[in-house]
């Protein structure tokens, strides 16, 4: 029997922990009828199931604290007088067979498909819905993507059900929309999304580099050789002129070295390793 102890992150029923748990439970119960079906109290349900001459108890908790849903073989006390979704339980899926136990990936929902045997020879495909997801928590009797009952009435704003977009409210008579489910964890693009992130980033900066040489690179490079050609055509008429440029690009250079000097060598050691280097 599985006992769920708190982790040093404050959760009671770890995602890996529960797929084993499901494993093992699947294992157990598959192709077993539902025999009995109890509610020993507000958010707990207690299934017995025969298969094969062999009986089993698979518990299912909805309490917000110590949700989970394991085999059990302890013994509990029931109310004389079941509670409503339990009468429900009863009627509906109580004598079907389990046929397929599956978990939501990544996500704490658990699934037990049934297979109830009617008159003729129908076949009721019936889903067992076990959300052990804390506060927000529930248990719900589907048929397709309906809602027959549920353990619990909830608002969609509510707790898992937010996340889930379970539209209005979680009722009978409501179509349960589920989230989508990500990929196969064993189908794993993760390298092949990383090679296309980098190839991206290779385009992204060849792109870049472009545009900044069109946009810096070739304008100065234009100007510079318009400025030779002017330069020497003009130095045939008159170097005055050139010649006060140069005296007032020297003086623009000197300050700055000298402004420079000062904020990086302010005192004597700083200014010899300067002059040194």
């Amino acid at each position: 029997m599985h006992v769920c102890k708190p982790d040093p992150c404050g959760g009671y029923l770890e995602l890996f922990v529960l797929h084993g748990i499901v494993q093992e439970v699947k294992r157990e119960i598959t192709g077993a009828f539902i025999s009995k079906i109890y509610q020993m109290n507000r958010t707990d349900l207690l299934f017995r199931l025969r298969r094969g001459g062999e009986e089993k108890q698979l518990l299912i908790s909805t309490h917000p604290d110590f949700f989970r849903l394991h085999l059990t073989e302890k013994r509990y006390a029931n109310p004389m007088v079941p509670p409503r979704f339990c009468t429900y339980l009863r009627k509906h899926a109580g004598g079907a067979r389990i046929a397929e136990v599956s978990q939501d990936r990544y996500d704490r929902v658990v699934r037990l498909h049934l297979q109830k045997k009617m008159d003729a020879g129908y076949i009721r495909e019936l889903t067992l819905v076990a959300e052990l997801a804390g506060k927000g928590g529930n248990v719900l009797l589907l048929e397709r993507d309906r809602i027959l009952d549920c353990l619990h009435f909830r608002r969609a704003e509510e707790g898992a059900a937010r996340q889930r977009a379970v539209i209005g409210r979680q009722r009978p008579g409501v179509e349960r929309h589920e989230q989508p489910q990500p990929a196969d964890r064993g189908q794993d693009d993760r390298p092949q999304r990383a090679q296309r992130r980098a190839g991206r980033r290779r385009r992204e900066r060849l792109l870049g580099g472009v545009a900044a040489w069109l946009g810096f690179t070739l304008p100065s490079a234009v100007a510079l050789v318009a400025f030779a050609h002017g330069v020497g055509a003009a130095a045939a008429a008159g170097a005055g002129w050139l010649h006060g440029l140069k005296v007032v690009a020297v003086a623009v250079v000197a300050q700055a070295v000298w402004g420079m000097a000062r904020a990086l060598a302010p005192d004597r050691e700083r200014m010899t390793i300067a002059v040194a280097a």
